[in-house]
Order: C-alpha cells, then sequence, then structure tokens
C-alpha cells in the first residue's frame, strides 16, 4: 500500500476534533487505492449491489495524500482507514486509541526484488550494493527482509527510485540498482511488458497482516451497524474471489470495477495474478473466517518492529486488535452468493466482460 508515516504524538494533539464523519448507514473509509484489483473485495461488492443489499453508503476519500491516515480518524473525517503493521505500532507508540478490526491481506505485498537473471540470490548478497527504493518508507521493507535474514541494512546504500515506468524498469533492465523494495503492485506492469521479476525477500517477512482495516476504539458501538454491513459486503465479494478468480477479472472489467486496469490485458491478467494470493486471505487454516484479525500474525509484526528498532517495548496486542465484526461479517450463505455471481457472469448484458477470448 502507500504507506503513510504517523503524525508525531504533538501532532496528533493539534488535531481539532470536527465532530463524528457519519452515523447510521454512512460509512466513510480511506485507504490508499480504492480502484485496483489489489483490493478486489471493494469494487467487487459494488458491481454485485452488496453494498446496497446491505443499506451501506460508502464515501471513499481520496488517499492519495500526505496527511497520515491515522489524522482522518482522529479527526473525524473517516470512519475507518487501511493501515499497515508498522502504522498501527506507531499509532499505538503514540497512544492514539485504534482498534484493528478487519484483516484485508495476511500476506505482505511489499518485499525486496530483483530482475529474475540477477546473480543475487539472498537479500544478503546486497551488502555493499545499492537498493532502489520507492519511496523512503520502503526503508523499512528492506529492515525487516534484512532481519529475517539475520543480517541488518548497514553497508547497503539506498536511493529513491520511485514506482515510474521508466525510471524503474531501468533498475531492472540497465542495472541502475542491485535490487528494489517496495510493492508488487509496482512491478506488475514491467512484468506485463516482459520484464521479469524476482522475489529475494525471505518467506518468513511475508507472513505479516498487511492493509488492515482500523477504526477508533471509542467508535466501534457507534459504527457497529455500518461497519457489519460494509464488512459483510466485502467478505462476500472476497469469497466470490476465493471460488472463481476469473470472475474477479469479469467484474473488475465492469464499468463499475476498475475497467482502466484493463486497458492492457496481458497487464490485467499479471496484475491479477500478482495480487490474487494476497486478497484471499480468508485464514481458513484458523478461524476459517474472512476478515479474522490474529493475535499471533500481530505478534510477529511486534517483533518484526522490535527488530528493527521501529518501538522499543512490547505491547499486548489485544490491546489494539478486535473479531468483533468478524462474526456479522461473515454471516451469509455461502452457495447464495455464488449463486448470484454466477447469474452476473451469465447474465448476457455481460457478455462484454466474461468472454474471456477477448481479454487475452
Amino acid at each position: 500500500m502507500l504507506r503513510k508515516a504517523l503524525l508525531t504524538a504533538s501532532l496528533v494533539g493539534m488535531l481539532v476534533a470536527s465532530g463524528v464523519a457519519n452515523a447510521g448507514t454512512k460509512l466513510t473509509l480511506i485507504q490508499p487505492n480504492n480502484g485496483t484489483m489489489g483490493f478486489y473485495g471493494l469494487h467487487l461488492a459494488r458491481v454485485l449491489g452488496y453494498y446496497e443489499e446491505e443499506g451501506v453508503e460508502l464515501k471513499l476519500l481520496n488517499g492519495d495524500t500526505s496527511v497520515p491516515y491515522v489524522a482522518f480518524l482522529t479527526n473525524g473525517n473517516a470512519d475507518l482507514a487501511m493501515l499497515d503493521g508498522p502504522q498501527t505500532f506507531q499509532a499505538k507508540n503514540e497512544g492514539v486509541g485504534t482498534r484493528t478490526v478487519y484483516t484485508v491481506m495476511l500476506g505482505a505485498p511489499e518485499g525486496v526484488f530483483v530482475a529474475k537473471d540477477s546473480p543475487i540470490q539472498s537479500v544478503t548478497e546486497l551488502k555493499g550494493k545499492t537498493v532502489g527504493l520507492a519511496s523512503d518508507r520502503d526503508a523499512a521493507s528492506l529492515a525487516v527482509a534484512m532481519a529475517h535474514a539475520g543480517s541488518d541494512a548497514k553497508g547497503i546504500k539506498t536511493v529513491i527510485v520511485g514506482d515510474a515506468g521508466p525510471t524503474l524498469a531501468n533498475v531492472f533492465l540497465k542495472g541502475t540498482a542491485a535490487a528494489f523494495a517496495g510493492s508488487i503492485n509496482d512491478l506488475a506492469a514491467l512484468e506485463a511488458r516482459g520484464i521479469p521479476i524476482r522475489d529475494i525477500t525471505p518467506k518468513s517477512a511475508k507472513n505479516a497482516p498487511a492493509n488492515t482495516y482500523a477504526m477508533l476504539e471509542k467508535r466501534m458501538d457507534e459504527l457497529k451497524k455500518p461497519l457489519c454491513g460494509f464488512f459483510r459486503a466485502y467478505s462476500k465479494a472476497v469469497y466470490v474471489g476465493t471460488q472463481d478468480i476469473e470472475m474477479v477479472a469479469s467484474m473488475s472489467r465492469h464499468p463499475d470495477g476498475v475497467p482502466h486496469e484493463w486497458e492492457d490485458a496481458a497487464f490485467g491478467y499479471k496484475y491479477l495474478d500478482a495480487v490474487d494470493d494476497l486478497q484471499i486471505n480468508a485464514d481458513t487454516g484458523k478461524s476459517g473466517k474472512i476478515g479474522h484479525v490474529d493475535e499471533a500474525a500481530w505478534k510477529g509484526v511486534m517483533k518484526d518492529m522490535l527488530m528493527i528498532g521501529a518501538i522499543d517495548k512490547k505491547y499486548d496486542v489485544n490491546s489494539f486488535i478486535s473479531n468483533d465484526f468478524i462474526g456479522c461479517a461473515n454471516d451469509f450463505d455461502k452457495a447464495e452468493v455464488m449463486a448470484e455471481a454466477r447469474a452476473w457472469m451469465a447474465d448476457p448484458k455481460n457478455a462484454k466482460y466474461t468472454d474471456k477470448s477477448k481479454w487475452k
């Protein structure tokens, strides 16, 4: 995700609450990208009419902002914000009373990447070399990867290369850097254009909650109705993807989906292939519940933050996570959901989006 640095405690204190963002069936949300298959649950729920079905009026704020997402919660401009692991612990460090209430991605999309034919096989081989960063915040991704490999980032030179196509392509085609630290989302376009990439991040560094929905703890009771509706709609859409990823492709091509990601079909399928395992995180091996907030996983994130010095003490993770909404989020008939999805796919008016032969 676009990783936003949190406000310091002093700056948080300067924010003046402007009242609650919404009440009743309305819900205001801020997250890094409102239109991408990386978060396909958001638009599939819209395409399939689940928000209307739940009576939820969803307002999506522009996530492309330098203002930290936590600030939107504390000043009352958003009810729900998408945060990653480091942001969540930074909020805890600053005493912001947030609760992580729904897991969107159980695996981290961030990592360290090299060209497929690079001789580098491990992040430990980056010592003495230059690593390109999508932004200065990706130094944390590099540090975590190195820590999981039993090393640190000392001796590695970093340079901001951004995530723009031509500049990023030069990292892998011309070797302007030995590796790139950023999100797999940044690289899908390159792979779709024949520039193969290899992920050298230790697998253990990937097993962390990413892009989780958080809110102010004091508003949990107040927002129970719209949040249950939103999370149930989102979970239904995610369930569709777990059963048939081609349905995600078809519905994403619809005008109410993310058709801009299908202007180049090769990119569309390559990108969907890169992100589908991240989005599909029903955690069926543990709770069997979509969106489940896992205590053990968060303990793992805390260990990472301690290893890289992002925090200097341990916390009780149950003080900032909650599964209070997971029951209602999963309160739906799976057979009925798939019947609705199949009906959408079979509807002749959607044939232009469902005919796979036209999108290859």
